[in-house]
This record gives structure tokens, C-alpha cells and sequence, in this order.
């Protein structure tokens, strides 16, 4: 009775042993899987830290469009077709009508293409396995939501009601905290520009707002401002577009303890502490030198700041550029440093050895 399919989900736990567990998701067997409603296979299966839950994602379901029985009508047609004929040329060119207001957010053929979105736009589920628990949680008010793997909450974003602005390159939207474990939504924050991701220890979220680093408590229900004491700019104060909140000029990541994140400003790495004075890493404002985090272990989830972390380094001036290591509060460790372009760094991951490219 429908367009396209649905899917089963099948998984297995504990392969290792002579235990080995299989599941199997149903949605014809949840008593809570909406109707209209199906599992798709556009975005890879992706297992939740501890093991026992997988998300996916659902979207809309379309019926079949069945045509009407229309046995008992063909003789009455046969007989008027000759009649409806001599109408139906009157009709011919008759255009399609398309009525367009000034109060629409959208011109017509955007509100076309945008239903058809919102119709093929899929949602982000979880199935939580030792229970058999199916639980949505995005859907036609959090469209947008943030997939964290070992967070106990998913962020979810609400930009409907700021629409008109986005129009025109204002992007602001509403912020709701989603329980992964019940479906639960509480919206924590109005019109906001830049959200960051969750704490490791799922406690706290990062956000920007007039031009400063605030955190958001999920427990206390409270915002604080971080970088309301430092004197560095953490947005580009230069890009003069017509926008509540400059861009900034990046969230790097949060340290695996979940005490503090890493950000630029202007010109450096800051390690903004939650409970103490923030920490300017590399100092290369009085010479005017720009430092920018590069990642070399991409399967490192969070920063770990006990070992020393990489920096790319470009003088605003001089335009000499290089590669430096550093650790929170100590001294930078230059490995490069000259007149020349360098790039794509790499790492190797079984010895202490780096490779980089270097343009003159």
C-alpha cells in the first residue's frame, strides 16, 4: 500500500564468544513506530559508546496513489465523450494558476521545492537493543539534530520561526535538549546562532552568543559566560555583513576530562577553563602571529591535553609559516619556521615522524 520500503535492522552483540547475541527491529511488531513512517538506508547504522543502542533514521512513509474503480462509469463516458471533446478545446490553453504574496517567505516554486525536502527529509532514531525500545528522536520540530554517539543527550534545532531572516543569511534557530533514552524535549535556548557539541561527560553544551563563549549546565538549568574576562576577539570583528553575531573564528574541541575546550581567537589557541582562569596557549598576539590547531589523529574523539598538540603557524606580516607543538601552559616547540607556504601536515601513527608540504 506504499512508495518504495522499509527495512529491517538486524545486529549482533558479543561475537567473541559462544554467547553471541542477534536482534532484530520490527517496525510492523513497536506499538510506538509511527504510522506513515518508515526505516531508511540513506545514512550508515551507527552504534551508540556503550554498545547497546544503534541509531538510524525514519522519515515519512507516502501511500500509494490507487485510481478510483471506474467500471460502472465507462458507458456513461463513451456516451458524453463526444460532448466533452467539444468543451475540453476551450480548456486547452488555459494556464495553470499560481497566486504569489508579498507576506510569503518563500516565492512559490521555493515552497514547492521545500515541501518536497521536508517530505524525502529523514529523522534521527534510536533503537535501544537489551530493551527492544524504539524511540524517535527528530521529527518536524527538530529537524536539524546533532548524531554524539556517547552523549545521553542529542542536540535538536528549530529554525522555523526565524525563517525570514535566514532568507537572507541571518541563520538563527531555538536549541532543544532530546533524551536519547525517552524522546523527551525541553527546549534551553531562544534564537541562537553557533551551538557547539555536548561535553564528553554529557553535562554541559558550548554556545556563542554576543561575541562571547557561554556554557550552558543541563542539570543547574543555568548559563554562564566564559571569555567575558579575556581580551582576545574570539569573532571576526572585519566581516561587515548585516548579522546579529559576527562568524567566529573556530571551536576546536573539548578536552577528554570535559573541565575545558579549545577555541581561537584573533590570533591564538585559548584552553577555556569551566572552573578556573582561561589559558592563551601559544601567545603569538604581540607578534602578530596567527596559530590554528591541526588535527593528526582523526580517530581521537576528544583533546587530550597532557600530550602535546599541533599548530600551524602564520606571521600576519612576515608571512613566514610553520609547525609548532605545544602543551597547556608550557612553552612553544618549534618544528618549522620560514619563507615558505607550508601544508598538509600528517603524523605517522607508529613513530615520531611528520610529514608536511612546503611552497615557496
Amino acid at each position: 500500500a506504499y512508495d518504495d520500503s522499509t527495512h529491517l535492522i538486524l545486529a549482533w552483540k558479543d561475537l567473541s564468544n559462544s554467547n553471541a547475541k542477534s536482534f532484530i527491529f520490527d517496525q510492523t511488531k513497536s506499538q510506538v513506530f509511527q504510522e506513515d513512517t518508515r526505516v531508511v538506508s540513506n545514512r550508515p547504522l551507527k552504534w551508540s559508546k556503550d554498545g547497546n543502542s544503534i541509531y538510524f533514521e525514519t522519515n515519512e512513509w507516502a501511500k500509494n496513489q490507487l485510481k478510483p474503480d471506474t467500471t460502472e462509469s465507462d458507458s456513461l463516458e463513451r456516451n458524453d465523450s463526444l460532448a466533452m471533446k467539444e468543451k475540453d478545446h476551450l480548456f486547452e490553453d488555459a494556464p495553470a494558476l499560481e497566486i504569489w504574496h508579498s507576506k510569503d517567505l518563500r516565492i512559490v516554486p521555493e515552497q514547492k521545492e521545500l515541501a518536497r525536502r521536508k517530505r524525502e527529509c529523514s529523522h534521527l532514531a534510536i533503537w535501544h537493543l537489551n530493551t527492544n525500545r524504539f524511540v524517535q528522536l527528530g521529527d518536524k520540530l527538530t529537524e536539524q539534530t546533532r548524531f554524539q554517539y556517547d552523549s545521553p543527550i542529542i542536540l535538536g534545532l528549530d529554525a522555523t520561526p526565524y525563517e525570514f531572516d535566514g532568507m537572507f543569511g541571518r541563520y538563527n534557530a531555538d536549541a532543544y535538549a532530546i533524551n536519547v533514552h525517552n524522546g523527551a524535549k525541553e527546549k534551553f535556548l531562544d534564537k541562537i546562532n553557533y551551538l557547539y557539541s555536548i561535553s564528553p561527560d554529557g553535562k554541559t553544551v558550548v554556545y556563542l552568543k554576543d561575541d562571547h563563549y557561554y556554557i550552558y549546565d543541563f542539570q543547574s538549568k543555568k548559563s554562564s559566560n566564559l571569555s567575558s574576562q579575556i581580551s582576545a576577539s574570539f569573532v571576526n570583528l572585519e566581516n561587515d555583513h548585516p548579522v546579529v553575531q559576527n562568524p567566529h573564528y573556530g571551536f576546536i574541541g573539548w578536552d577528554s576530562s570535559s573541565s575545558s575546550f579549545l577555541v581561537h581567537s584573533k590570533y591564538d589557541i585559548w584552553q577555556i577553563n569551566i572552573a578556573k582562569p582561561s589559558i592563551n596557549i601559544t601567545n603569538g598576539a604581540p607578534d602578530k602571529i596567527v596559530s590554528r590547531y591541526v588535527k593528526v589523529d582523526y580517530d581521537e574523539e576528544y583533546i587530550d591535553l597532557k600530550s602535546p598538540i599541533y599548530v600551524k603557524r602564520s606571521g600576519e606580516w612576515t608571512k613566514k609559516t610553520g609547525y609548532s607543538t605545544v602543551i597547556a601552559g608550557k612553552n612553544l616547540k618549534s618544528l618549522y619556521w620560514g619563507d615558505a607556504y607550508v601544508s598538509r601536515l600528517v603524523k605517522a601513527k607508529e613513530a615520531k615522524s611528520i610529514a608536511y608540504v612546503a611552497e615557496r
